[in-house]
C-alpha cells in the first residue's frame, strides 16, 4: 500500500488519469474502486500535473428541527454530499495543456447540516437588479463562512463558470443556503444551529438582499 487518505482528500486527488504526488514522487492513477475505496496508480515520470474539474452537490434528505426567525425558515437536519469529478486538467507552470473529460462515479456520504430557502421575493429582486441568483447565493454562504473561524463547515460550491453561464444548465440547484459538516465532524452545524449564528446569519443574508 502506497498511502492511506481521508475520504475528503480522496474526493479531489484520487481520479483516473490524475497525478498523484507521494514523498516527491508523481504517479499516474489507473483505476478507482469506489466500493473497496482502492486507487491503482502507476509511478510515472511526467512534467505535468493535472487539477479535478468537478461540482458538489450538497441536498437536504431529512428535517428534524425547524426554527423561523422573522420572514426567513431555517431547517436543521441530514444531508447528502455528492461529488462528481467530470474532468481534469493538465497543468504544467501554471498553463493549461488539456482538459480531460472522464465520467466516474460519484464519491457520496451523508451528514449533518442546516439550510435556508430563500423566498421568493429575494430571487425576484436579485433578478430585477441583474444579479446571478447562483453567484449571489454562492457568495453570500462564503461571505458567512468567512466571518466565523468554522473550518469543519462546509458550503456547497459551484465552478464560477457554471454559476456565470448566460445559457440555461440542465444541473438545476435549490436557491437556498446550505452548511453542513466535514466528514467525521458531526455537530460544528447543529452548534451554529441552535446559538447565535443561526440569527446572524439570517439578518446578514437580509441585508444583502436589501441592499441588493
Amino acid at each position: 500500500m502506497l498511502e492511506e487518505l481521508e475520504l475528503l482528500r480522496a474526493m479531489f486527488e484520487v481520479y483516473e488519469g490524475g497525478v498523484f504526488l507521494h514523498r516527491g514522487r508523481t504517479f499516474v492513477v489507473q483505476d478507482v474502486n469506489h466500493d473497496s475505496r482502492i486507487a491503482r496508480v502507476t509511478r510515472a515520470d511526467v512534467n505535468w500535473v493535472t487539477a479535478p474539474r468537478d461540482f458538489t452537490d450538497v441536498d437536504a434528505i431529512q428535517t428534524w428541527r425547524i426554527k423561523q426567525v422573522g420572514a426567513w425558515r431555517a431547517c436543521y437536519g441530514r444531508v447528502h454530499v455528492q461529488v462528481i469529478v467530470f474532468g481534469f486538467y493538465k497543468i504544467r507552470h501554471n498553463t493549461i495543456l488539456d482538459a480531460v473529460a472522464l465520467d466516474t462515479a460519484p464519491w457520496s456520504h451523508t451528514t449533518t447540516g442546516f439550510w435556508i430557502d430563500l423566498p421568493a421575493a429575494t430571487l425576484a429582486l436579485l433578478r430585477l437588479k441583474r444579479f446571478l441568483p447562483a453567484a449571489a447565493i454562492h457568495s453570500a454562504a462564503h461571505a458567512v463562512l468567512n466571518g466565523f473561524v468554522f473550518a469543519d463547515v462546509k458550503t456547497e460550491c459551484k465552478a464560477a463558470e457554471k454559476e456565470l453561464l448566460k445559457k440555461d444548465s440542465k444541473r438545476k440547484r435549490p436557491a437556498r443556503l446550505i452548511f453542513y459538516d466535514s466528514v467525521g465532524l458531526e455537530g460544528v452545524s447543529r452548534n451554529a444551529f441552535d446559538h447565535g449564528l443561526l440569527r446572524f446569519l439570517l439578518h446578514y443574508v437580509s441585508l444583502i438582499s436589501f441592499s441588493a
